[in-house]
């Protein structure tokens, strides 16, 4: 298994990376969503090769496999904009 970060701030981790079980995922945590998420992880977005999205509480549409790199793009930009103001 493999994990590597695409993305860390304060705020926000994103990973991809390759799983035996599941392949290619990639994964969006997001620390304000700790106490929302089931796992108290803050997982807002998760999707692999073999289960495709398993999670998605970006607000973020996904219609194909290549806008999930979009969402991870599209979930930071607007939400570290959000934070800016």
């Amino acid at each position: 298994m493999s994990r590597h970060v695409i993305h860390e701030d304060d705020r926000i981790k994103a990973y991809k990376g390759e799983d035996p079980m599941v392949g290619s995922y990639i994964q969006i945590f997001d620390a304000l969503f700790i106490d929302e998420t089931p796992e108290g992880e803050g997982l807002v977005f998760s999707v692999s090769q073999v289960n495709g999205v398993e999670v998605n509480l970006t607000g973020i549409s996904v219609k194909n496999s290549f806008d999930y790199h979009q969402v991870v793009t599209d979930y930071i930009v607007q939400n570290n904009m959000m934070d800016s103001e």
